[in-house]
């Protein structure tokens, strides 16, 4: 049974689970299963279809803009597995997983609390993913639903009967790499501090903070006169910004305040030592 990872800015990542041989994907809601707003993408853009040999291929839909698979612009009809990235017109990029278990691993990681929403009064917030029945703080009810699930009842309401913009082969490429950027970047200590090489994903909503703070991502060692340094999404790019007085921050080995990260890039603070890496 696949599963559709559905990755975009701003936005924490969501699944969609599928059970037919077909899955065609657009802005129309009559003639999709899966509808993504957003004027880059074509009423009907793309359809996944299952082979007879049990194999899965994309193919475009589009004769407006083309489709984007594994890094490589393409029209015509190419085979996806596990993992397979599909970037659907310059705002969503789509992963293919082949299970929901393996799904599991590009949503990020799962702790105890989860964002979810009423499907009643769509309140949003928190809620333990320990109780049994979490009930809705605001109107009582118990249909709360994780936002990491598909709503397309909300695509739907979203989608609009626009025109279709078409895109550059050119932007289209380096809207990939923005996304990936956002949505398949982690940092990972690298300085024997704690055991073995943590890692920890990045979420282009809020800061990532390494501090002294307990609610740090990773925790600062030594003498450290500062708040720290937060890694935040910077619109186009992931930037390292510190509030240090010392010792100062340093990428590469360059000292700054706020600073541009490319995957590989490692960040300092005294004996602490993180990788930045977009996977």
């Amino acid at each position: 049974m696949p599963v559709l990872v559905i990755h975009s800015l701003g936005k924490p990542p969501q699944k969609a689970i599928w059970d037919q041989s077909e899955i065609r994907v657009g802005r129309d809601p009559n003639h999709n299963h899966l509808v993504l707003p957003g004027t880059t993408v074509s009423r009907e853009h793309a359809v996944f279809r299952a082979g007879p040999d049990g194999r899965w291929s994309v193919a475009c839909a589009s004769q407006t803009n083309p489709l984007v698979v594994d890094g490589v612009l393409t029209e015509a009809e190419v085979y996806v597995g596990e993992g397979s990235e599909v970037l659907v017109g310059t705002e969503y990029l789509l992963v293919f997983a082949e299970s929901e278990a393996t799904a599991q691993q590009y949503l990020g990681v799962v702790g105890h609390f989860a964002k979810s929403e009423c499907a009643r009064c769509h309140w949003s917030g928190m809620v333990s993913s320990l109780r049994r029945q979490p009930v809705c703080p605001k109107c009582g009810g118990t249909d709360l639903r994780s936002a990491s699930e598909y709503r397309r009842d909300s695509a739907s309401r979203l989608a609009t009967s626009e025109e279709t913009a078409t895109v550059d082969p050119r932007v289209v490429r380096a809207e990939l790499e923005r996304l990936r950027a956002a949505k398949r970047s982690l940092i990972e200590r690298v300085d024997g501090l704690e055991p073995g090489t943590p890692r920890k994903p990045l979420a282009e909503g809020e800061p990532f903070l390494l501090g002294k703070d307990p609610q740090a991502h990773f925790h600062l060692g030594g003498l450290i006169i500062g708040q720290g340094v937060r890694i935040v999404w910077h619109g186009r790019r992931w930037v390292a910004q510190a509030f240090l007085f010392w010792p100062k921050m340093k990428v590469n080995g360059r000292k700054g305040d706020l600073l541009p990260l490319v995957s590989g890039d490692v960040i300092e603070v005294g004996r602490n030592r993180f990788r930045f890496v977009v996977e």
